[in-house]
């Protein structure tokens, strides 16, 4: 090989080499660009999972008063419950008793009733009787 291939070889090969050395670059500089997009996008969504959680923790903060609300309520309802079957209770006893109490009046004013239309009977009876002696009282002073 003679001086001048060899040097036709290095010219080629130092072209081959900066156009490498180019191609190189730009792609590098895409990488670099794609990078920086990669990042900007992990910011943003770190920003974001960032505010989410602090919604998440709010509203995590929310369940627990509402939890704790709804606690106390129902011991509200338990006892509330309490009193009604109490009340329920003595309401079915008044009305038991109130229904005996009626049944014995009941009895107490057939009773009397009986006993009075009894009486009224006997009065009737002396009210005809007498009236029938006043007749006849009438009649002897009459004759006499």
């Amino acid at each position: 090989m003679t001086r001048e291939e060899i040097d036709q070889i290095a010219t080629l090969f130092d072209k081959g080499q900066q156009e490498t050395m180019r191609h190189f670059d730009a792609v590098a500089e895409e990488l670099k660009g794609d990078i920086r997009l990669i990042v900007e996008g992990h910011t943003i969504l770190v920003d974001k999972i960032g505010v989410l959680d602090g919604r998440v923790e709010r509203t995590e903060q929310r369940t627990e008063r509402i939890e704790i609300k709804v606690d106390a309520l129902d011991k509200k309802i338990d006892t509330l419950e309490k009193k009604f079957n109490t009340l329920d209770k003595k309401l079915g006893d008044f009305i038991e008793e109130t229904g005996a109490n009626l049944d014995d009046l009941r009895s107490a004013v057939k009773f009397s009733y009986a006993e009075l239309d009894r009486r009224v009977g006997q009065l009737e009876n002396m009210v005809v009787q007498l009236a029938a002696r006043v007749q006849r009282l009438e009649e002897k002073q009459k004759s006499q």
